[in-house]
């Protein structure tokens, strides 16, 4: 295992602490990849504020996927050009550290 980070529940996954270690694991693998970039730092930055204004998760998820260009779900209403391949793959694979229904890495998520 690249990182020694807790795995979360769904049920946890609104955690000021989950947001913390995701976020981690998300700059470490995108470091570890060599494909980093700036905007990394700002990744899923919305997430713990609309919690904190009271969404629920449900709700904080399903706007998170239709508005950032590292979901599928985004390309419902935008361009494909506009969308962040590496930012997928990142996620996908940090999910396996961060996560435990989540076992695959970013091949056997999006392949299989």
């Amino acid at each position: 295992m690249l990182l020694n980070i807790k795995k979360f529940s769904k049920s946890q996954r609104s955690t000021w602490r989950y947001y913390w270690a995701h976020w981690c694991a998300f700059q470490m693998v995108a470091i570890t990849l060599g494909i980093w970039k700036f905007k990394y730092l700002f990744h899923d930055w919305h997430k713990p504020w609309m919690k904190m204004l009271g969404f629920n998760y449900d709700d904080i998820q399903r706007f998170h996927r239709e508005h950032s260009n590292h979901h599928l779900e985004y390309l419902d209403n935008h361009d494909l050009k506009e969308f962040d391949w590496d930012a997928m793959i990142i996620d996908n694979e940090c999910s396996q550290y961060t996560k435990e229904s989540c076992t695959r890495n970013a091949y056997e998520e999006i392949i299989l």
